[in-house]
């Protein structure tokens, strides 16, 4: 079992927003239905090749 300090648990927030910033930056110009076919596909993808 692995557990987290309490920096460790503030450093995962951190991480976590930044992250969610990165990935509205991104996806700014994508209407919302745009980037949920778009994590859908890549999640599709993503699936597909961790089989082979």
């Amino acid at each position: 079992m692995v557990t987290l300090t309490e920096e460790g648990e503030e450093q995962l927030r951190r991480l976590d927003r930044a992250l969610d910033q990165a990935q509205d930056d991104l996806l700014e110009p994508l209407a919302a239905q745009d980037r949920q076919t778009l994590t859908r596909l890549l999640t599709r993808l993503l699936a597909h090749h961790q089989r082979g």
